[in-house]
């Protein structure tokens, strides 16, 4: 359990550094989205490499040995022999969200993505209270995690309770979905979609 919860805390560590896009796109949106698309690229080649094993013995390719080393430390169950989709999913619910929504709305999902689904994996792994019916994987400590880190993200944003309470809201329902990786696409996007609404 313990060693479960330290992968959980890099990973999740990894995870939360996504909050800082919001800086880069107030800078330049065009730097925002080329970082992100340099980055999936090279995480890409570094799973490429570490799933057939050609960095070994290659001088040129050891860079990649960290980010390899990494990736096989916080990998879960199939992850450790299979492609591990979450960092390129997290990338495409942020590019969304830069597309899609004005700046604000886009700060407060990648916030909701950054903030509650972490809160919400760490939460889960500490507090597995299980309660809800058809969704084994989830517990009541990673619904409660999500809301109230995404609301407070929300309120500091907005000053305003009720339109917090209705992103966090939104949020913790994504992230009860079963959709695995893909939550750090949809997340982003949903609640990019309702702070539209609200602001």
């Amino acid at each position: 359990m313990v060693q479960i919860l330290k992968k959980e805390l890099v990973r999740k560590s990894l995870h939360v550094l996504i909050a800082f896009l919001p800086l880069i796109v107030r800078s330049s949106q065009e730097q925002a989205v080329i970082l992100l698309g340099i980055g999936s690229a090279v995480y890409c080649l570094s799973e490429y490499l570490r799933l057939t094993g050609r960095y070994e013995g290659n001088v040129l390719l050891r860079c990649f040995r960290p980010i390899i080393s990494t990736t096989e430390y916080v990998s879960r169950g199939n992850e450790k022999t299979g492609f591990m989709k979450s960092p390129l999913t997290l990338a495409l619910g942020a590019l969304l969200s830069i597309y899609l929504f004005p700046f604000t709305a886009m700060k407060l999902g990648i916030f909701a993505l950054a903030f509650g689904d972490t809160a919400a994996a760490l939460l889960g792994s500490t507090l597995p209270v299980k309660g809800i019916p058809y969704l084994r994987k989830k517990s009541l400590g990673g619904m409660a995690g999500c809301f109230t880190a995404t609301f407070i993200a929300s309120f500091v944003v907005l000053g305003s309770a009720g339109s917090a309470l209705l992103i966090a809201l939104a949020a913790t329902a994504v992230e009860t979905l079963p959709l695995r990786d893909f939550d750090n696409a949809c997340i982003p996007v949903f609640v990019g979609w309702v702070a539209s609404a609200l602001i």
